[in-house]
């Protein structure tokens, strides 16, 4: 009867026995005021409360994010990045690199770090500056690097040596002074000078060369005579030509000087060619007479024109039994060398039928002719007959095909 329901506790707010932490639940007791009965709740743990410190990636160091608890102090990290690497600038030269040493290029990043690189040699630039050979001095090249002056030499040529031209009498001989020669090089200021020997008188001592007419490719022996012959017992003398024109094939002792007395040069394509007579008598030589016979063969290719052959002694080359110095004035000479003209037999630079019957003529005898060998052999093998004939009259006649050698 007159029951009535339960008033229920009435709570207080609450007393916190334990309180909770970011990882730890923690107690609240409730009283109550009515009844003065107790519970118990529990408070759940807080969790972190973290702020956020980012750490940016450098160029060598990784990034992250630190996080820390603003309760506790709790911290971890995450969120990493990588680091960023160099950024470097375009570089300086800071040691220059040379012909034959390195150089050092250095990089810098905006951290400050700086490396290296190696520069490689330049290796030499060279620029080549010939020196041409000169009649006396050997020519080369000098090498001149264009980046460090460096220079070497290399390409060495032999000096030219002189050219010289012809003989020319720059002082006239006269019966009673010697004369004098000069001859210039073409490339420089260089001369030599010789004498020239006395113009001989009707009686006067002399060295006599004897001059002609040849063809080209023919033989020729020129003479060295000796006149009015004072006395000696020694001579020596200097052969010259032009080797391009003629050839020496022999040199013969003459009637002057007996052979034992003879010697000459033994290289016969020396210029000049040296010639030299002693004798030990106990009187003078006095002979006239061939001194000497030189034979050359006129080359086939020989310009038409003269050509000198010439010979020279030194002053005191020639001697009597009392040592003392025989002068000889000296008559070189000159021979008028004609052009080979094949076939052309009389020698008139022209083939013609006269050349064929002359060939004919001098091949029967009887009719007192002679040929031109070396024209008249128009087939080369070293004749002349009946077949070199024929070949001049179908030369002649044309419509053969027959060339003459």
């Amino acid at each position: 009867a007159d029951e009535t329901a339960a008033t229920g506790h009435t709570w207080d707010a609450g007393t916190v026995m334990t309180a909770a932490t970011c990882t730890e639940d923690g107690e609240i007791i409730y009283t109550c005021d009515v009844c003065g009965d107790i519970c118990i709740e529990m408070i759940s743990a807080l969790g972190h409360n973290y702020n956020a410190v980012v750490t940016a990636p450098t160029c060598t160091e990784g990034g992250y994010t630190t996080y820390t608890c603003a309760r506790c102090s709790a911290v971890y990290t995450a969120d990493e990045t990588a680091a960023t690497g160099h950024t470097w600038d375009a570089g300086t030269v800071t040691t220059a690199a040379t012909c034959t040493e390195e150089g050092v290029m250095t990089y810098t990043c905006a951290c400050g770090e700086s490396c290296t690189e190696t520069i490689p040699a330049l290796g030499h630039n060279y620029n080549a500056v010939v020196t041409a050979p000169t009649c006396t001095s050997d020519g080369f090249t000098t090498f001149v690097c264009a980046n460090c002056g460096g220079t070497y030499v290399n390409s060495y040529t032999d000096a030219l040596g002189h050219d010289f031209g012809a003989w020319v009498v720059t002082t006239e001989p006269t019966a009673d002074a010697q004369g004098e020669e000069t001859r210039y090089c073409s490339r420089c200021d260089a001369f030599e000078t010789r004498t020239v020997p006395k113009l001989p008188s009707d009686d006067s001592p002399a060295f006599a060369l004897t001059g002609g007419t040849a063809h080209a490719g023919e033989t020729i022996e020129v003479t060295v005579s000796v006149r009015n012959n004072p006395g000696i017992i020694a001579a020596a003398l200097r052969l010259s030509y032009d080797p391009q024109v003629l050839k020496l094939l022999r040199v013969r002792n003459g009637d002057v000087f007996t052979e034992d007395a003879f010697q000459s040069g033994g290289d016969l394509t020396a210029v000049p060619f040296g010639t030299v007579w002693v004798q030990s008598l106990s009187a003078n030589n006095t002979q006239n007479g061939t001194l000497v016979t030189y034979t050359f063969a006129v080359a086939a290719d020989a310009p038409a024109g003269t050509t000198a052959v010439t010979v020279t002694y030194d002053a005191g080359s020639a001697f009597d039994t009392n040592l003392q110095t025989v002068e000889f004035a000296v008559q070189n000479a000159e021979w008028n060398i004609l052009a080979r003209v094949a076939g052309d037999a009389n020698g008139d630079g022209v083939l013609d039928l006269r050349d064929a019957v002359r060939i004919k003529r001098s091949i029967a005898g009887g009719w007192g002719v002679s040929v031109v060998d070396v024209n008249a052999d128009v087939n080369g093998d070293g004749s002349v007959d009946l077949r070199d004939v024929v070949l001049i009259e179908r030369y002649l006649a044309g419509g053969w095909g027959v060339e003459l050698i």
